[in-house]
């Protein structure tokens, strides 16, 4: 009985603890720098939540600048982030109620160990559950995801799959048991696990498709068409309390026109998935009720039927539901722009110089090479148990397991919902294979036994010893930590931390725009940066962000805008930052780099070039520490521009002289400049020349000269340039080389 509660408490701590690691790198100086990009946005709607009626807005006007957008995430999560920091934030402001966010992954991360070895107990036995709380306690695919300050939806997808896979279980002992009760109990908690599921993140769609599947599977193959028909009304139970749940979600959610019924976002797709279960299930029950003499392979195709049939008159009430179908298979294949460009929506096995097993090592271990034999073995494990309550849940598990391991193969953001039911099957053949081998040595030596069972142990060690890696770093800098020394931080996170001062920057220096948190505000202009910095700009620079992490799916037009930008000369740039009201730039040597955007004239090169000479409408405010590691595009790793009218110095010259102008500057990080513009003189022998820094009244950032120095032929004059005349576009007198 005490093993019962320790072991579970045990792999509590452990798994609290591993998820702790990285503490040194999160609490810094006073604040918290979150893991991943989609924390910053969470923390956003977390932040408007309990500024105002305690509710993520379901529109945000510095989401897609200057159009605004609806996020694409529901906003329960958000809500239940909110209420749960809430009292820290009236205890202590929001720096502790950041705090308090950061703790609750590895917290809820925890607790999915503990969940899932409660599963694994009840398919199994207590030597495979604990094994399998142990293994997904340190698999870092899911530590990963559960680590501290990573405040992103999916370390709570983790926790209510596992939830729906626990509960499935319960649902299919129920309705292949002899206890009704029971089956109406299981299959109603089933059916709000799956609307809970999808109201956390309407990706769970597949989660909970494997469920359904194998319930109304398990359903229709029951000895008689009686039970059949009784196990459909269980089932239409479950569908009728998933509809109650998602009915009044899918019905806020505000989503119009292609979206009204995408699977891809909460909508009315939803409620209209559970209405055709409960529908088909009705169906189901006056069919089999009135043909009792149907068998298993017959019901089958009745049901076929009647689900096809819905669902064509589903498609033919519904044009917009084939679009939103469509494109929620787009999203799943990533066969559009956006999701061929987002890291976690790459295969697993493929690297960003082609085919790598690193990755899959690291997250998963090399029981990932296992896992097919693995699933052979479950597979003849289930068909050789008698037709019941067991073999059905050996085929869920099964079934579970392959299809997730299918979907994290085209897409390694589902290794996070895969760990649980991964660890469990891979706990099973260790004891399996332990247990075979101990009997194959019961009537040999006590030698050879011991031998042979230390062999699986080592051999499960081996394979598991990759994941271990992830953990190395993390350790390294609890002791650098405490010993006062430098932290290790990996490179993708260098990169987010420098951004992170960056966006202070901006918003120490740059004019506030209005309403950061106010849901109707109407804000004076916006950012553009790389999409993958949108969410960091909003929340730490309180700044209006033109693209961001939601990509096209949030503003399409803005995401081609924006690489349109990058790749175009000046002149066309700037017509495309005036469009989009943008006042400020950030330059950085992007992930993925397209042909145009290396070429000479286009704004992506230019910006990055130490001086970016000859820009008129662009001048360099911030910029951060030379970066060796991407010297093949620029040397700063992030650059702050903004976009001026710059002053129109016009003056007499020869006809066809060239004039010159030059300003020497020292930028914010010591580097010395020199800004350079230049006109030839026209037929009448008029020029002009449009400089975008100010020698007076400049903003903080880049130290100039006092005066630009106008040249042409053997002489020059120093021309002082205001900040007033760089706003506006003023013209100013320069000097006459006639």
């Amino acid at each position: 009985m005490a093993m019962r509660v320790l072991i579970p408490v045990g792999l509590f701590a452990l798994a609290l603890a591993v998820r702790s690691l990285s503490w040194p790198q999160v609490f810094q100086g006073g604040r918290v720098v979150f893991f991943g990009m989609d924390a910053w946005y969470h923390m956003r709607r977390v932040a408007i939540a309990l500024s105002g009626n305690g509710w993520p807005p379901s529109f945000d006007p510095y989401l897609n600048f200057p159009h605004g957008a609806m996020p694409i995430w529901p906003p329960y999560f958000d809500a239940l982030l909110a209420w749960a920091v809430w009292p820290a934030a009236a205890l202590g402001g929001f720096g502790a109620a950041e705090a308090a966010a950061a703790w609750l992954p590895p917290l809820v991360g925890a607790l999915t160990v503990v969940v899932g070895y409660r599963v694994a107990a009840d398919l199994f036995d207590s030597r495979v559950a604990a094994l399998a709380g142990l293994g997904l306690a340190l698999l870092s695919a899911h530590a990963w995801y559960s680590q501290l300050g990573f405040v992103d939806h999916h370390f709570a997808v983790a926790f209510v799959t596992t939830l729906l896979l626990g509960s499935a279980v319960s649902s299919l002992r129920g309705l292949t048991g002899p206890d009704p009760g029971r089956a109406w109990r299981s299959a109603a908690g089933t059916g709000a696990v799956c609307a809970s599921c999808l109201l956390v993140w309407p990706g769970t769609l597949l989660h909970v498709g494997i469920v359904v599947a194998v319930l109304g599977l398990a359903g229709l193959t029951r000895p008689t068409a009686r039970e059949a028909a009784a196990a459909s009304r269980v089932l239409g139970v479950a569908a009728l309390v998933a509809l109650a749940i998602t009915g009044p979600a899918g019905a806020l959610s505000g989503w119009e026109g292609s979206r009204a019924f995408s699977p891809t976002v909460l909508s009315g797709f939803q409620p209209l998935l559970f209405g055709s279960l409960a529908l088909l299930a009705a169906s189901c029950v006056l069919v089999f009720t009135r043909s009792p003499d149907t068998g298993p392979v017959r019901r089958g195709l009745l049901a076929l039927c009647l689900a096809l049939g819905i669902a064509l008159l589903a498609l033919l009430a519904l044009p917009q539901l084939t679009t939103g179908l469509d494109e929620a298979w787009r999203w799943f294949t990533k066969d559009e722009l956006f999701q061929g460009m987002v890291r976690e929506s790459k295969p697993l096995f493929v690297g960003e110089d082609g085919f790598r097993v690193d990755r899959a090592e690291l997250r998963l271990s090399r029981f990932v090479y296992v896992l097919p034999l693995a699933l052979a073995a479950l597979a003849f494990r289930a068909a050789a148990e008698e037709r019941g309550p067991e073999r059905a849940v050996l085929w869920l598990l099964l079934t579970w397991t392959l299809a997730l391991a299918g979907a994290t193969l085209l897409q390694r953001r589902f290794f996070n919902s895969l760990s649980p039911a991964f660890a469990i099957v891979s706990a099973w053949a260790v004891v399996a294979s332990w247990r075979e081998v101990s009997r194959r040595f019961a009537h040999g030596s006590h030698g050879r036994r011991r031998a042979a069972q230390a062999g699986v142990a080592l051999l499960a060690a081996i394979l598991f010893a990759p994941t271990l890696a992830a953990y190395g770093t993390p350790l390294e800098n609890l002791v650098a930590s405490a010993r006062g020394e430098r932290l290790t931080v990996p490179r993708a996170q260098l990169s987010r931390r420098i951004m992170f001062a960056v966006a202070n920057w901006i918003r120490r220096n740059t004019e506030p725009t209005s309403g950061p948190f106010d849901p109707n505000a109407k804000p004076e202009y916006g950012v553009l940066a790389h999409w993958g910095w949108g969410h960091l700009i909003k929340y730490e620079a309180l700044r209006p962000s033109v693209v961001g992490n939601f990509g096209d799916d949030v503003g399409g037009e803005n995401l081609i805008a924006a690489r349109a930008y990058f790749a175009s000369p000046e002149p066309e740039a700037v017509e495309i930052l005036e469009r989009l009201r943008v006042r400020y730039v950030i330059a950085t040597s992007p992930g993925e780099v397209s042909p145009e955007w290396l070429e000479g004239g286009a704004m992506m090169q230019r910006l990055l070039r130490d001086d970016s000479p000859g820009l008129a409408h662009h001048r360099l405010l911030y910029e951060t520490p030379i970066d060796s590691h991407r010297a093949e595009i620029g040397h700063s790793e992030f650059r702050v521009f903004e976009r001026v009218a710059g002053a129109r110095v016009v003056g007499e010259a020869p006809p066809g002289a060239v004039v010159r102008a030059s300003l020497p500057y020292t930028s914010n990080r010591g580097r010395r400049g020199r800004a350079l513009a230049g006109a030839r003189a026209d037929e009448q022998g008029r020029y002009e020349i449009r400089l975008p820094y100010a020698t007076r009244g400049a903003p903080p950032g880049v130290d100039t000269a006092a005066a630009w120095v106008v040249q042409s032929g053997d002489r020059a004059v120093p021309v002082p340039i205001s900040e007033a005349e760089v706003q506006s576009g003023s013209l100013v007198e320069g000097p006459s080389f006639r």
